[in-house]
């Protein structure tokens, strides 16, 4: 069995391990709405689920021999541990604030995204109307609760549009601006034009002058790095929602010896660089 295929089935036996608790804890949930309720459990037990969901589909593609797409879904897992390292180190109260005044302002957002490219009769048949209007009315309560976090929170002054300080800030005031960094360059050339991703597809033997142009040479490479990361980044994010004793008491002995095992196997695994001494061989001069 090669690297590849032993810590893709690591990570899945960790998955099936932790299967019994990601289902308690975001099935069934109590609930009962208001606007002053703490929706921070809410949200976090969101990120664990779709964390889990993501590393389980980066797993099933490695297995399917698919790693090579694998790489965007990183960037919101990043993106969502940076955020709840944040928020767990703040008041709760302001917590809550934030992701509701973020929760109000994506929503306008969106509706706003549609309504300008849609007609004006699409939009009312989707029946969006009144809630824009809602939503519109509150903008400016909206902009003074922005003004206050920004002020109890000492965020910088943004250049952009968004109200909220940058990803990059929030990296390096809780200590994640190496792993930012470095999740941000691997997963920006997925979505965005890289000549040195492409090349990685080109392939062939000077001596017959012959190339191949595919995404095999590198898939098991970023399955690889994939598998990695994700990992490690749903598992640092359940570290930081809920204390790993806990987690393990929702977990059988089997589960936990399961956990383990796997935990071992994926960790033995190392994590690969970000560039490999092989496409290096090409004569860039």
């Amino acid at each position: 069995m090669g690297q590849i295929d032993e810590i893709q089935k690591g990570v899945q036996q960790a998955l099936v391990a932790l299967q019994k608790y990601i289902e308690k804890s975001t099935n069934n949930i109590y609930w009962e709405w208001s606007q002053d309720n703490d929706v921070t459990p809410i949200i976090f037990k969101a990120i664990l689920r779709r964390q889990f969901e993501s590393l389980d589909v980066i797993s099933h593609l490695v297995e399917e021999k698919k790693g090579f797409v694998t790489v965007p879904l990183l960037r919101p897992s990043c993106e969502e541990f940076i955020w709840t390292k944040y928020l767990v180190s703040i008041p709760r109260d302001i917590a809550t604030e934030i992701l509701l005044c973020m929760e109000l302002r994506e929503i306008h957002k969106s509706l706003e995204a549609e309504k300008e490219f849609s007609s004006e009769d699409a939009f009312k048949i989707f029946g969006l109307n009144s809630y824009l209007k809602k939503i519109t009315l509150d903008k400016k309560r909206l902009r003074k609760r922005w003004e206050n976090l920004k002020k109890k929170l000492e965020w910088p002054n943004s250049t952009s549009q968004s109200p909220l300080p940058s990803i990059l800030w929030l990296a390096k005031k809780t200590g994640e601006r190496k792993t930012y960094d470095y999740i941000y360059f691997a997963s920006s050339r997925f979505v965005h034009f890289s000549t040195h991703e492409l090349m990685r597809k080109c392939w062939g033997d000077p001596s017959t002058k012959s190339m191949s142009i595919n995404s095999i040479k590198f898939n098991d490479y970023w399955g690889h790095f994939s598998l990695y990361w994700g990992y490690r980044l749903f598992l640092q994010t359940v570290i930081l929602i809920d204390e790993i004793d806990q987690f393990q008491d929702v977990m059988t002995k089997e589960d936990r010896e399961m956990f383990y095992e796997a935990n071992t196997c994926v960790v033995k695994s190392g994590r690969p660089p970000i560039i490999t001494k092989e496409e290096l061989l090409f004569p860039f001069t």
